[in-house]
């Protein structure tokens, strides 16, 4: 296949333990690029929190942040496509969880912004600086009441069982919002059009990329968006079994630098085998 683009998820996916992006990774990705495709993170972290070894690649000009809420050109600071939960919604979602025995994030304007002390202090702790710009609100929703735009993405993480059963009835209230549990323990709820999929087919549209010059890489559910419409949709060894059926290849796990086999195995001569990391 010709290939364009190259579409990757990032926590589970590019990063492998330790919150860490292998070195091969970004190599193999920076062969795709010479070899002229577009590379682009499409991660579930805000704009301004994908991994840190990434932001600092020149190369790398479009992002799809906060799983498909936003799609940014970095060259120019614009958003070339958003889809973004109205303040008000958000702060009557929040305000429904109250008594609940759940932490809440909320990413806004590309940053972080974390109620409780435990998501925040494991952030700034264990992701390398990637989330240096997070910021810690604990009256979220006070504050969010005074501000302007829109809400990229809620965060929920679960103390309880009963917490997380409770959500999810909750969310059958919000028809506007969506629901992705890409972990056990935590949902990330976005506008109802706000896909991974269709930010990347915006960015294909607006580049002039088919779908089959397109590779995606991911392993959650947050990923079959973007994968039903690349040309070719790999699965990570680690992904979901949704993921798997949904991909026409699986590559190595995450902590195999499966990207990497899969990006090298699109761009070698056939029959040449990629080493593993």
């Amino acid at each position: 296949m010709k290939l364009s683009l190259v579409a990757v998820d990032m926590d589970g996916t590019c990063v492998a333990g330790r919150h860490r992006v292998p070195p091969r990774n970004l190599w193999a990705l920076e062969q795709a690029w010479r070899a002229g495709a577009v590379v682009v993170p499409a991660t579930g972290r805000p704009l301004s929190g994908y991994p840190l070894p990434l932001q600092r690649l020149p190369w790398i000009r479009y992002v799809i942040s906060s799983n498909g809420a936003r799609l940014t050109d970095r060259q120019t600071g614009q958003d070339l496509r958003q889809a973004l939960i109205p303040v008000h919604e958000a702060v009557g979602f929040l305000r429904e969880l109250k008594g609940m025995a759940v932490w809440v994030s909320v990413h806004k304007d590309g940053i972080c912004l974390d109620k409780n002390r435990v998501p925040f202090w494991h952030r700034h702790l264990f992701y390398h600086g990637d989330f240096a710009s997070s910021r810690r609100i604990g009256r979220l929703e006070s504050w969010l009441c005074g501000q302007d735009g829109g809400v990229e993405k809620l965060q929920i993480f679960f103390v309880t069982r009963k917490a997380r059963r409770r959500t999810k009835e909750l969310m059958k209230r919000w028809p506007q919002l969506i629901c992705c549990a890409s972990h056990s323990r935590y949902v990330e709820i976005t506008a109802a059009d706000a896909s991974k999929g269709a930010a990347l087919r915006a960015l294909c549209e607006h580049l002039g990329i088919a779908p089959e010059e397109v590779m995606a890489v991911g392993d959650s559910d947050n990923d079959l968006s973007m994968l039903r419409y690349a040309g070719c949709p790999v699965a990570m060894g680690n992904a979901a079994a949704a993921v798997k059926e949904t991909a026409s290849e699986v590559t190595a796990a995450n902590t195999r630098c499966g990207v990497a086999w899969a990006v090298m195995k699109c761009l070698r001569e056939p029959g040449k085998e990629e080493k593993s990391c």
